[in-house]
């Protein structure tokens, strides 16, 4: 009697095992598919060439925090011109963050002027990892202009 109860349990740690082991080999291991935060830095392009963006102007950004997809990101952006004076743009402009491969942005940011040439913009909420560009809009007229690419 015990031994036929042996061999039914036996056979159901059969049935119960392989299932299970191969349902837990499916997929990426969240042990081992952890990426440090300094090679996102590495995945940052910034273009940093004034006739890319507009011509006679140079726009750069530098980070405050982030960018990353699981807290609200902040940068400052200087615009120079050809000489590398900090200048305004004429108009007010726009910036916001696109996912060209979703088709979709995130919430609008908000720009604060810190002084001629310089403002910070904050309330970037990269809302998924993915591939996005930061863009900016010189007036109501003109269309959006990738000023960056980030690979979150």
């Amino acid at each position: 009697m015990f031994e036929l109860w042996g061999v039914i349990f036996q056979e159901m740690n059969k049935l119960i095992l392989i299932p299970l082991f191969i349902f837990l080999s499916c997929g990426k291991s969240p042990l081992f598919n952890h990426t440090k935060e300094s090679d996102k830095q590495n995945r940052i392009s910034t273009r940093r060439d004034p006739t890319a963006i507009y011509p006679a102007l140079s726009l750069e950004i530098q980070w405050l925090k982030g960018p990353r997809f699981y807290d609200e990101s902040s940068l400052i952006l200087f615009i120079k011109d050809s000489k590398g004076e900090l200048i305004d743009f004429s108009d007010e402009f726009e910036f916001q963050i696109w996912m060209p491969t979703m088709g979709h942005g995130s919430s609008p940011v908000k720009i604060q002027k810190l002084s001629q040439g310089i403002y910070k913009i904050i309330d970037i909420y990269f809302i998924m990892p993915g591939y996005w560009e930061l863009q900016i809009k010189q007036s109501k007229e003109s269309q959006y202009r990738i000023l960056s690419a980030i690979d979150l």
